[in-house]
Order: structure tokens, then sequence, then C-alpha cells
């Protein structure tokens, strides 16, 4: 059964995002390599990942991004850019698409993903749910708007029923 799961701000190999959101690695290296075992305990071969954004930073981010991937379980990688996403980030052969903003369905809901968290989307008034990334779990807006960055989901990748699952557990509007 094929499986999409979402994640966000995974920032591979920022070192001041260690300190900056107090992040429990010692350094960019252990920070990859707990990602990798991390997001592996949770993705299968055939699974989809779509990333909200901010891969890397650093002007060799797009080889780091890359190996990191490639060692990843899943089958299908789609990036939704962020503003630390690189061109060449943002031009590997990896990806399946990179968008701006995408609309996907998850088991028959329809969810629009982009890296910033947005006021409006497509059918919010119908209770249609907005995954995104950028504020690192620094605010909470609106019931059915979810961040779904590394350091909200104890660095890894969620489904939607864990999603769900957290907004209904919330008490915002």
């Amino acid at each position: 059964m094929t499986r999409k799961l979402y994640t966000s701000d995974l920032h591979l190999d920022h070192k001041m995002i260690l300190k900056h959101v107090q992040r429990k690695f010692d350094s960019v290296e252990e920070q990859i390599e707990s990602m990798t075992n991390s997001f592996n305990e949770v993705l299968v071969k055939g699974d989809i990942l779509y990333i909200l954004g901010d891969t890397t930073i650093t002007k060799d981010g797009h080889l780091i991004t890359e190996r990191f991937l490639r060692n990843l379980n899943a089958t299908e990688f789609h990036l939704i850019v962020g503003n630390h996403d690189s061109k060449k980030v943002q031009q590997l052969n990896i990806w399946k698409t990179v968008s701006q903003i995408k609309e996907v369905k998850d088991d028959g809901n329809r969810l629009t993903l982009c890296h910033y968290p947005i006021m409006q989307w497509f059918h919010k008034e119908k209770g249609k749910k907005h995954l995104h990334g950028h504020s690192h779990g620094a605010f909470e807006y609106d019931r059915n708007a979810v961040d779904v960055g590394v350091d909200c989901w104890d660095f890894k990748p969620i489904v939607f029923a864990d999603i769900l699952q957290r907004i209904e557990e919330r008490k915002l509007k």
C-alpha cells in the first residue's frame, strides 16, 4: 500500500539551526545520521515523501540533500520549495515534482501544501487542511493548519492520520 508522508524544515547542514530551535544534536553530522535513522524507522519502499521546504542551506546543500534522500526507504520525493532551498536543490533529478504550493489528496482529503503558513487556502471554509513548515512550531493559528516540520514531530515524517489526530486534540478554532 502506497502511503504519503509529510515533513519540513530539515535544515540538514545548518549549524545555527541546532541552537536557534534548540535541537538535540551536537553537530550537523549527528543530525543527518539521526534523521536518516528516524526517517527510515517510519518510511518503507513505496512511500511517497513530501518535503515542505528547507532541506539544506549551504552552497553544497544539493549534494547533502541528494545523499540524504537516496539513503531513505521512500520511493518518491516531492519538494515544496522553502526559503532556504537553492536552485541546485530544486533542480535535483530525485524530485518527482517541485512546486511553490501544491494540492494533494490523501485518504480522500484534499490538502494544501506550502512551506509557509498561509491564512487562506482552497476550501478552508469546508474544513480542508493546510500543511506547512517554516515556523518550527513557534505558533498555531488555525485548527486546520498544521506545521509538519521535524521540530514538531520528533524528527520524523508523518502520515495524514497522525495529522488528523493532532487536529482533533487542538483547541484552536
